[in-house]
């Protein structure tokens, strides 16, 4: 069958005829994924940098918190790959005044099963976004949170009953009963682990600076010294390729 036969121009050319347009529905859904897609490349672009971020300032920890992750067969190199920066970030820089964190970390009850539901919300604020919540206020075995706070990793964790907090060389372990005012004024300069006996506490040479009441609740806090020794984030030993 010849070309006119078949209701085809002689030459085989068709005129007049127009390619089909997208319709507005396929349009829009062109466009919600491109913009999924950016949303997901920024977000993980956003997580790199905060990442090269930790690797270029947290720099030190406070040997305590290497000791209690061994003690409790915790990975710490592990916890800190799950941080993850706050939304807000980098619009608003991370910042947090270490004395005003810990004082908070430490106005918070202690013991299993004491928190209410005020106080655990309190403590997820306080530890939130750039923190990782480990164990949470209410958790049996106590609370365990880390967070970045300038050059240091800082952390608070439940000791049994007791608290201990840490975000820079002073320390600080919460008490959960009342010590005689004698025994108050009698331990500074005393052994540590002649108050309590834990093993990250065993042949370190901490010695009490001063015991002092908390604001809280009037509980004894115990400081000590801990010096502070080198940090290096996970990633900045492995090498980190930007993956989410």
């Amino acid at each position: 069958m010849d070309q006119v036969a078949r209701g085809l121009p002689e030459g085989g050319v068709v005129t007049g005829l127009r390619a089909r347009q997208p319709g507005p529905a396929h349009c829009a859904s062109t466009v919600a994924i491109g913009i999924a897609d950016f949303l997901v490349r920024t977000e993980t672009e956003r997580v790199r940098l905060f990442r090269k971020h930790l690797e270029a300032t947290v720099t030190r920890v406070s040997p305590l918190l290497p000791a209690l992750a061994a003690t409790e067969g915790l990975s710490l190199a592990g916890a800190v790959k799950l941080i993850l920066p706050p939304e807000d970030w980098p619009w608003r820089p991370l910042f947090e005044f270490p004395p005003g964190l810990a004082r908070r970390a430490q106005h918070y009850k202690v013991g299993p099963g004491s928190s209410a539901g005020a106080e655990i919300a309190r403590f997820r604020r306080a530890f939130a976004k750039p923190g990782l919540i480990l164990r949470d206020a209410g958790h049996e075995r106590g609370r365990f949170a880390i967070r970045p706070v300038g050059a240091v990793l800082g952390f608070t964790a439940a000791l049994g009953p007791c608290l201990l907090t840490a975000f820079g060389t002073s320390a600080l372990l919460k008490l959960p009963y009342e010590l005689p005012e004698t025994l108050s004024l009698a331990l500074p300069g005393r052994p540590l682990e002649q108050l309590i006996q834990h093993p990250i506490f065993e042949g370190r040479g901490y010695f009490v600076s001063r015991v002092q009441p908390c604001l809280s609740d009037r509980l004894p806090v115990v400081m000590f010294r801990a010096p502070l020794v080198g940090f290096r984030v996970p990633w900045a030993q492995t090498g980190f390729k930007g993956a989410v």
